[in-house]
């Protein structure tokens, strides 16, 4: 038995299912909902409640967990049309789509990129829809399967099974018309003009008074309109939707901003067997699950990614960073054997002085001499007590400071830092103009070897709008570190 899954904002919806030749037959569908806040956007902020829900539907289902499928949508997905020249390799597709997403992407040079071809003029051109994703986003997905005993078969876009469903459905290969994908509190809006998307849009769903998103699914609606028009492609004749109600969907209707439109429900689930009592929002999952085992995923391209970034990669890349910080390390020793070695001397200076009986002559100076070789011996003992004692003690690097505040730029402000010398904790206070920041500033500041972990403690909007949370980080060997006293 296979499996399919995906977490949305309120809940993680899980799909079992057997496949028959082309189609699938639909065996079981289960859902653990989630606290408020875990999930937002797709941008996991809650780990630990998505995790113990994942383990939660392994306990109570353990044989659907052995072939299983994750999809993956939210906003931290960038989609674009891109038109190439034809005659290019899959890896040089690769390069111009990270290019394309290099404005938008935090961390570009860690973009998963993938594409389908929507149309290709005799070799001499391709119209593509590029995806991209950032590899903090697929981890923060991947981290948490690993903690609860899951192990991952493939990762999908969301996006990519609902493209190709569309291009498999004849009825809608002429036709003019948008699919609304609704999950939860976001709209993902495509224009599809015979079978080829020409845009892709995510509006974020306000309730009103009464509860309903109608009019903020009419307003993602009109601006997807809008543009159609601007670009002179066919007149849009039908709004489908996926993931509400058909009366849900009647109420957007008879608002009646665009009386030319048609507004009804895709039924995407009535020719498959098992299937015909899926709630409306099981969209990913059952579409997800329809997508052929020979369709490439994620682990894929990230394999293809790594491949490429070997190739292009020195091969004695790591030999100069190995020399310079031994180089540095040397530099160290040889510095504090040099003041070891120059105190010593002083002293065993001072002493033969003193014990040298025809050099001094007044009863009085040697007096002096003595005292004062005794004080520098006291003042010696002092300090390398008190250099032993500080070595002792948990201590934060002015190292580890320098890696928060650079890996946060340039979105993330550091507000404010304390350190736990009782355990090795630093707590850190800071903000970013988004929601994703969080996350993305966590996933960062794991890729450095310096850090042993980062926890998300949690987060608050701020007057001005901005996200200010806080993590507590601990550094690898903290008990080790350069004391900081300014």
């Amino acid at each position: 038995m296979k499996a399919s899954i995906y977490i949305s904002s309120g809940d993680i919806k899980l799909l079992t299912y057997s496949r028959s030749g082309s189609g699938i037959r639909v065996k079981g569908y289960y859902t653990h909902p989630l606290p408020d806040e875990s999930v937002l956007g797709g941008v996991i902020l809650d780990a630990g409640s998505v995790t113990e829900g994942i383990k939660s539907l392994k306990r109570n289902h353990p044989s659907a967990f052995k072939d299983i499928s994750l999809v993956l949508d939210g906003s931290y997905v960038y989609t674009k049309q891109i038109n190439v020249p034809g005659k290019l390799s899959a890896k040089m597709y690769r390069r111009i789509i990270k290019d394309e997403f290099s404005d938008v992407a935090s961390d570009a040079d860690n973009l998963i990129c993938d594409y389908i071809i929507q149309k290709s003029d005799d070799n001499q051109s391709k119209n593509i829809l590029a995806f991209g994703i950032e590899m903090a986003n697929v981890r923060s997905y991947t981290e948490i399967f690993y903690s609860a005993g899951v192990e991952l078969r493939t990762i999908h876009f969301g996006i990519r099974a609902l493209l190709r469903y569309v291009t498999h459905r004849k009825e809608l290969k002429n036709a003019s018309f948008v699919l609304n994908a609704v999950d939860e509190e976001q709209m993902l809006s495509i224009i599809f003009q015979n079978t080829v998307s020409m845009l892709q849009q995510r509006t974020r769903l306000f309730p009103d008074a009464t509860g309903s998103s109608a009019q903020s699914m009419m307003d993602g609606l009109s601006g997807i309109i809008a543009f159609n028009r601007s670009q002179n492609f066919g007149e849009i004749t039908h709004s489908y939707y996926l993931g509400r109600s058909g009366s849900e969907i009647s109420a957007v209707s008879r608002m009646g901003d665009h009386p030319e439109i048609r507004f009804s429900t895709m039924n995407i689930y009535s020719s498959t067997p098992g299937a015909e009592a899926l709630p409306p929002d099981a969209f990913f999952v059952f579409l997800n699950a329809l997508l052929p085992d020979s369709e490439r995923d994620l682990f894929y391209n990230i394999k293809m990614q790594e491949k490429a970034k070997r190739q292009e990669r020195p091969k004695n890349f790591y030999i100069p960073i190995a020399a310079f910080i031994l180089l540095l390390l040397g530099a160290a020793v040889a510095a504090l054997l040099f003041l070891t070695n120059q105190i010593e001397e002083e002293i065993t200076e001072l002493q033969n002085f003193l014990n040298a009986p025809a050099t001094i002559e007044a009863r009085d100076e040697v007096g002096m001499l003595r005292v004062e070789t005794a004080r520098l011996n006291s003042q010696r003992i002092s300090t390398e007590a008190h250099i032993n004692h500080t070595a002792a003690l948990p201590q934060v690097s002015r190292e580890i400071i320098t890696v928060l505040e650079h890996v946060g730029r340039p979105n993330v402000r550091i507000l404010g830092l304390s350190f736990n010398s009782a355990n090795g904790i630093m707590s850190v206070s800071a903000s970013g103009p988004s929601m994703h920041d969080a996350s993305n500033y966590v996933e960062r500041l794991r890729r450095e070897s310096i850090i042993a972990e980062v926890y998300h403690t949690g987060y608050r909007i701020a007057a001005d709008g901005e996200f200010v949370f806080t993590i507590d980080v601990i550094k690898n060997n903290w008990r080790g570190g350069v004391a900081v006293n300014d």
